[in-house]
């Protein structure tokens, strides 16, 4: 088994087919579909099924996947351990993130890494589902995640990194005192509008226990930032992070602190073992940044 056929096998897995694999890698489909049975014929064994309209995984194949990935990420970590002796003059580092740490504090500090390591691509994957992350850097897709509010994590090394203050926002024209706080009663009030999982929902739960009423949100989407865009419309108030708050307002939008304030931790975590230059500098990033 050949690093290349590791190499072909999980390009195919990912993008589903031969013709975007071979796209992919910049090889002709013909050596990619050799080099795959002969990585078959070695094992013993299909690792794919051949549908009509691209191939899926067979169970062997499954089987195979976070091996192969394994092995890439180590001789990633192989070669950034050569690159660090020449001052980290290539390679790429991978961030897994929810999307609401992109704008604060993920793009500052991405920022600076760029400034320190400018060679280095930078590859980012925002997911609203954080159970997706612990497992992006488990299975070696990603060097270094980034999450809110996580616990302790089986074979991973996490840290608490900052805070994100979290705020209420309400429509371009809304009459409120400016030194007043806001409470959950006043957002309820305006019509709630949720993005997933978070502070949103426990205002709501808070509420409803406080009056014994079940209280709901009035519109609930997947990503914080359609949050952003229905509370300038007008279509109610809702809860966001600090600085993307800082942008509403700069659209129109009010912006109050919580009653009682809300933030809400800011987390990295990686695998175990000695870390790849590039995910050491990060971390020198991050330390100065605390």
């Amino acid at each position: 088994m050949e690093r290349r056929q590791l190499e072909y096998f999980v390009a195919i897995s990912r993008t589903g087919s031969l013709a975007a694999a071979a796209e992919l890698l910049h090889v002709t489909q013909p050596a990619l579909s050799q080099s795959l049975r002969q990585l078959e014929k070695e094992l013993g064994c299909e690792l794919f099924h051949r549908l009509p309209r691209g191939m899926r995984l067979t169970p062997a194949g499954e089987a195979l996947l976070d091996p192969a990935k394994q092995i890439f990420r180590d001789f990633a970590t192989a070669r950034a351990s050569v690159d660090a002796v020449l001052g980290l003059e290539g390679g790429t580092f991978e961030i897994a993130s929810l999307p609401g740490i992109m704008l604060d504090p993920l793009a500052e500090w991405i920022s600076a890494f760029r400034r320190l390591a400018p060679k280095v691509q930078i590859r980012v994957r925002l997911t609203e589902v954080p159970e997706d992350i612990p497992k992006a850097v488990r299975t070696g897709d990603v060097e270094l995640g980034l999450m809110l509010d996580i616990g302790p994590q089986q074979d991973l090394i996490v840290k608490q990194v900052g805070q994100q203050e979290i705020v209420a926002v309400f429509p371009p024209g809304s009459t409120l005192d400016p030194d007043e706080k806001v409470t959950g009663k006043e957002l309820l009030e305006h019509g709630m509008i949720l993005g997933g999982p978070g502070v949103g929902r426990e205002l709501i739960r808070r509420e409803s226990e406080r009056t014994g009423k079940q209280h709901q949100s009035i519109i609930e989407v997947n990503r914080r930032d359609s949050v952003l865009s229905l509370v300038l419309a007008g279509a109610g108030a809702g809860v966001l992070p600090r600085a993307l708050a800082t942008l509403a307002e700069a659209s129109g939008a009010v912006v109050r602190s919580l009653d009682p304030p809300a933030k809400r931790g800011i987390y990295v975590l990686h695998r175990n073992g000695p870390p790849p230059p590039a995910l050491r500098l990060f971390e020198q990033i991050l330390t100065t940044a605390e």
